[in-house]
């Protein structure tokens, strides 16, 4: 795969190799798709952990149900990729794009997903950003629905309108994340810190529990902030009704017209 644009076929080969080394089998061969254009490909399932795909572009690609854990994807491009029920435990995600992909279910625990910045020098030896990326790690648009971010390191990365209901961040780092219009229905935050981040008209109201058959099952479940860090935090305008946010650290945090009935407190909090 020596060209920068690799294809299905060889990308069939490289994970065959890289399942073998992963399997400890001889003839195995670590995947290597560092800075390698690989859009619309298909990695449903298969095994990708301890992968270097540093920079590379992934663009709409399928990792449903894929392993990335302890993957390194610094840098890389996956705008509008299929990562539903992936594995990206310990992942090496800063500076990712990741606008309008679909993480529903993905496990996330331990991910680094701050930002990060990729530069590159050209052949007459000037130094620029790899792919034009200035801004660092990006979360728009993107579906995380009862995703595991436990002690996910995001700070400044999340952007506008992500899904996260239902998902679990605990002692997730969120500093300075901008989660305005976003949709955190009962998420679990419990003991995480959201130091500075912007919430402005999110939604925390209580999410419907889905039974087994995938289907509402009549019980909902509260967002849990319990403990969180959550100085200078703005909740302008944001529906925390039935959200639990005893023990929380809330100096200068803003609630201004926020939705804050049967919400629990901790005591003093200035709303």
């Amino acid at each position: 795969m020596g060209s920068s644009k690799v294809s299905q076929q060889e990308i069939n080969q490289a994970v065959g190799l890289h399942e073998r080394m992963a399997k400890g089998m001889t003839g195995g061969m670590r995947l290597v798709l560092s800075f390698k254009i690989a859009e619309r490909m298909n990695f449903r399932g298969r095994n990708l952990s301890e992968a270097e795909l540093v920079g590379a572009y992934l663009c709409e690609s399928d990792f449903g149900g894929a392993k990335l854990s302890r993957a390194n994807l610094f840098g890389a491009d996956l705008t509008g990729c299929d990562l539903h029920e992936s594995d990206l435990s310990k992942a090496d995600l800063r500076g990712v794009q990741l606008k309008r992909a679909n993480l529903e279910r993905a496990n996330l625990s331990g991910a680094d997903i701050r930002d990060g910045f990729i530069i590159v020098r050209d052949k007459d030896g000037n130094f620029s950003y790899h792919n034009n990326q200035r801004q660092g790690a990006v979360i728009t648009d993107s579906k995380f629905n009862n995703a595991d971010m436990t002690n996910a390191k995001m700070s400044r990365v999340f952007g506008p309108r992500t899904d996260l209901t239902g998902c679990i961040l605990r002692g997730a780092v969120l500093r300075e994340a901008d989660l305005s219009n976003s949709d955190l229905s009962g998420v679990v935050l419990m003991g995480a810190s959201l130091r500075g981040c912007k919430l402005r008209k999110a939604s925390l109201f209580p999410a419907d529990i889905v039974g087994p058959d995938g289907k509402p099952s009549g019980r909902k479940i509260a967002a849990n902030l319990t403990d969180c860090d959550l100085r200078a935090a703005d909740f302008s305008g944001a529906d925390l009704r039935f959200a639990r946010l005893l023990g929380a650290r809330t100096t200068v945090t803003k609630f201004a017209g926020a939705k804050l009935e049967q919400a629990e407190l901790p005591p003093g909090t200035k709303t």
